[in-house]
């Protein structure tokens, strides 16, 4: 069938077939990488409109669950252990919270040195067996902060690796436990919903607090203590017991 020939109808039938055979998770992946080949198609004058956004065609839920992130020791220790050539990898995930296909898609010009940040402009996907170039998840790019760290590293794996040119066709995984490390770090040292969200290159602050408020165990203490400075402290005479713990409801 002809791209233009793919009307909401069809793509409706098949979204109910993917939901038949196979995972939400894994039919949202299929939806996407159809979805990034009707982009490039309006990208090249062969289409008009995009038939996966139409309000009609309804992709399967995405299910809700809590992304499992490596203890900050072990993220450590890969970076240390792994093969030197490709620490890099580790190191930018680690340290920026690129996806794992974000990072094979990585080019030298990508990397803004003066400004300490990285413009993610393409991932690398693995289709039937072949490898493609395609937009990151949710068909955008986003501009990530680099921390000095990892512009160090960067700026040395360049000067030991020279970049080589590569040509993929545009076509069309999952975040890995480096990513999601990224986000529990910063959030645990304070940073805000928000902010990780654009760095995540999440569409709504709504989808990274859904998958990463259980990295908060401490979400509300600032809250509390905001709440004790502007009441004072607990007086004297309050009886032995009443006072909650430090860190209690």
């Amino acid at each position: 069938m002809a791209l233009r020939d793919v009307s909401a109808t069809v793509l409706r039938g098949y979204v109910a077939t993917l939901e038949g055979e196979c995972s939400p998770r894994y039919a949202r992946q299929i939806l996407t990488s159809l979805s990034n080949i009707f982009e490039t198609a309006i990208d090249d004058k062969r289409l008009v409109r995009n038939p996966m956004r139409a309000k009609t065609v309804r992709w399967p839920k995405a299910p809700d669950e809590d992304r499992d992130a490596w203890p900050l020791a072990t993220a450590q220790r890969v970076r240390d252990v792994i093969n030197p050539r490709y620490r890099i990898a580790v190191v930018v995930a680690l340290g920026c919270g690129l996806r794992q296909g974000e990072l094979f898609g990585l080019s030298p010009r990508d990397i803004d040195f003066e400004r300490g940040v990285i413009r993610v402009r393409r991932q690398v996907q693995l289709l039937p067996g072949r490898l493609y170039f395609a937009l990151s998840k949710g068909g955008k790019t986003r501009i990530v902060d680099m921390p000095r760290s990892v512009a160090v590293e960067l700026a040395a794996y360049f000067l030991d690796h020279p970049a080589v040119d590569v040509e993929l066709p545009w076509g069309g995984p999952e975040p890995d436990r480096l990513r999601h490390t990224y986000a529990s770090v910063l959030l645990e040292a304070g940073e805000s919903i928000v902010t990780l969200a654009r760095w995540l290159g999440h569409s709504s602050p709504t989808i990274t607090l859904d998958h990463y408020a259980h990295f908060m165990p401490e979400a509300g203490g600032k809250g509390r203590a905001a709440i004790d400075a502007l009441l004072g402290t607990v007086p004297e005479y309050v009886p032995e017991g009443l006072v909650p713990a430090q860190g209690g409801t």
